[in-house]
């Protein structure tokens, strides 16, 4: 009665510690009988690490030590986050029979409702055991905050293997949960309604993004205003292949044409196909989804948009009667009209379509090729360019892709009655050849949509421009480039343009862990990642993008830690010591920091050094004009008896406190509670 007593009283205070200091990431002798833990947890700062089975190392000849009773491993994520694993080496002793690790093996808790197992919690799937491929998966996510990998290895026999390593990533919850409304009473029916202020969303098969469940059933209507039609965007399909027939899997998603199951089916997924984009032909669209008790994938996660038909139309208009280009009918329509025309589902392209004379149209979609290049009509450095042609170059991405255009030659007839000084706004006004680029928006807390020149118009030689002009980013995923000549024959002279195009996401930007919505500019930059880079404007050098906010935020490891901020180079359009039009925002808060100025014009601003572990850089452009933008090289101060990046994310992850002494005072009672807990047993 003593002893277990004892027991539950050390239980609950060794757990109280656990969860009212979860920054603590120590080595502990758990409550679990017989085991020892490592903790790993999300401190606000640091959302990502390393983890590995003891003494592991890449080269042959090390391996991992036999008779480990248990080795927990515990990954605790804040309360609104997930837990993601991923395995990048994994070589556990073969089993002596199939599927049957009896000898060492990984047991994944993955469905944890509260932190902890016990001996009667279940693992969310049989041992794992073997190499990379005999495993098949090597991500796991948690369903909650926490997530628990048990570690077991026997005594018998020789261990010839050495162990596994692999990453963990904490994530926000909210990026893999369903935007609309569960219906009443049933597990997995959702609804989706277009709302005056909530026109797009994201809908996931169940437990997305782990593995969907056994014989699951789910519908997901999809709803729009009478003037509208859905469009809907296919960014992962993961499915267990059984058929090369959709019609006869057993796991399955179906889109239904309309309002329910009784409507047409346009489109059947049962494999492996990403990036698909299907449209409406009406107002409605309902999707289902199976699979049978076989073997389970990750299943599918979706984007949503409830589109205006008539805007697509009336946009492309206006683009066609701004530009004075008579666009022919395109036998594949970027758009629906009010009346009802075959659905589309979108699985490749571009397709060009051209009519020599009197205009031409080519489209080009990152649902198949996110990069290449493109040129005027028959194009050669050898000929002379095509007289009279009015064309337009389309690009369609997907939602939260951003288009870069960057033009390698242009040599276009100018009258020389034309200005002559190629700094002037003017240089190309009067003359009959040019390239205009063009881009559709929706003004900021407004629906409305207009059209922006993006640059400014391009004529005569590629060397009469600065560069910056030559290199371009839309700031949303549509862009259109008119190219336009004259009839004058006998003074043409060989040439014509050509450009490179490319889709990006994240802006193009390869430092720092983007937050939030994949289409926003956000991005987290971890002194346990790097010590020190550079961050610029988006599409630096060229000319940054109209309509933009990017944000930079930068976390030290320690509060003793700081970061500097160093400008390059600067030329943001902005006037007034109020900056009035495009800025740089800093600030040690996430909000605006009232002792810290806006820096805009063309004047170097001076370094600038953190106050704490915390400062945020922030980018702001409106719809006027545009500018190169910015370069600033960012550096973490060294803390004592630290020097590399690397010693810093080792020292972080041996670390028994983060922040302060008092975790060190947790942690040891932490300690001594478990030990004396184990000695019950």
């Amino acid at each position: 009665m003593h002893q277990t007593l004892t027991k539950k009283i050390l239980l609950i205070v060794g757990y109280w510690v656990v969860l009212h200091h979860s920054n603590v990431q120590v080595v502990i002798s758990m409550v679990f009988p017989g085991c020892n833990c490592v903790v790993y947890t999300s401190s606000g700062a640091s959302h990502s690490g390393n983890f590995c089975s003891p003494n592991f190392k890449s080269s042959p000849g090390t391996t991992y030590p036999a008779g480990l009773q248990c080795i927990l491993y515990t990954f605790v994520a804040d309360y609104n986050q997930i837990v993601e694993l991923n395995f990048s080496e994994f070589d556990v002793r073969m089993p002596l029979t199939p599927l049957n690790c009896s000898l060492d093996y990984i047991r994944m808790f993955m469905d944890l409702e509260r932190l902890g197992i016990n001996e009667f919690t279940l693992p969310s799937y049989r041992p794992l055991c073997g190499n990379l491929t005999t495993i098949k998966q090597h991500t796991y996510f948690s369903s909650n905050r926490a997530m628990v990998l048990e570690f077991h290895t026997s005594s018998r026999g020789t261990i010839k293997n050495k162990g596994f390593r692999g990453t963990f990533t904490f994530h926000d919850k909210g990026k893999y949960q369903n935007t609309g409304n569960r219906v009443k009473d049933q597990i997995c029916q959702w609804n989706f309604e277009s709302r005056q202020y909530r026109k797009t969303g994201q809908f996931f098969s169940p437990l997305y993004p782990q593995h969907y469940p056994a014989s699951s059933n789910c519908i997901y209507t999809l709803r729009s205003q009478p003037h509208e039609h859905v469009v809907l965007t296919f960014t992962i399909v993961n499915m267990f292949k059984d058929t090369e027939m959709c019609e006869y899997s057993r796991d399955v998603i179906k889109v239904y044409d309309g309002a329910s199951t009784k409507n047409k089916i346009i489109a059947q997924l049962c494999k492996i196909e990403n990036n698909l984009l299907i449209e409406s032909t009406g107002s409605d669209m309902t999707v289902t989804f199976e699979s049978d008790s076989r073997e389970e994938r990750q299943g599918f996660a979706a984007r949503y948009s409830f589109v205006e038909r008539e805007t697509t139309t009336s946009t492309d208009t206006l683009i066609s009667s701004t530009l004075s280009v008579a666009v022919k009918t395109d036998p594949v329509p970027l758009s629906t009209t009010w009346a009802p025309v075959p659905p589309r589902v979108i699985p490749l392209l571009p397709y060009p379509t051209e009519t020599e004379g009197e205009g031409c149209v080519y489209k080009y979609s990152s649902w198949k090729d996110r990069q290449g290049n493109f040129r005027s009509p028959n194009f050669d450095y050898k000929k002379p360019y095509m007289t009279n042609v009015d064309c337009q170059y389309i690009f369609l991405g997907q939602q939260e892709d951003k288009i870069q255009i960057t033009f390698t030659f242009i040599k276009l007839y100018r009258s020389s009655v034309a200005n002559n000084d190629p700094r002037d706004s003017s240089y190309c006004s009067n003359v009959g050849d040019y390239i205009e680029v063009y881009e559709n928006f929706t003004r900021r807390q407004s629906s409305t949509i207009e059209v922006h020149k993006v640059g400014r118009r391009l004529c005569d030689k590629l060397d009469a421009f600065e560069s910056k002009f030559l290199k371009l980013m839309s700031s949303g995923n549509k862009l259109t480039i008119h190219f336009k000549t004259d009839g004058r024959i006998n003074k043409k002279e060989n040439g014509g343009f050509q450009a490179k195009y490319q889709f990006i996401k994240g802006y193009g930007f390869q430092n720092g862990r983007q937050k939030g919505n994949i289409s926003e500019c956000k991005f987290e930059i971890n002194a346990t990642n790097t010590q020190e880079g550079f961050i610029t404007s988006p599409n630096y050098p060229g000319l940054y993008p109209k309509q933009t906010v990017c944000d930079f935020e930068f976390y030290g490891i320690s509060k003793k830690q700081t970061v500097k901020i160093q400008f390059l180079n600067f030329s943001v359009v902005g006037y007034g010591p109020e900056c009035l039009g495009d800025f740089v925002e800093v600030s040690n808060y996430k909000q605006l920091d009232k002792k810290l100025p806006l820096y805009c014009g063309k004047v170097v601003p001076k370094p600038i050094q953190s106050e704490s572990l915390y400062f945020r850089v922030s980018f702001s452009s409106n719809d006027k004009i545009e500018d190169i933008g910015f370069k600033a090289k960012y550096t973490f101060s060294k803390l004592p008896g630290i020097g590399n990046g690397t010693e810093v994310a080792q020292s972080t992850n041996r670390a028994t406190s983060k922040y302060n002494t008092y975790m060190n005072m947790y942690s040891a009672l932490l300690l001594s509670f478990c030990q004396i807990y184990t000695q019950f047993y």
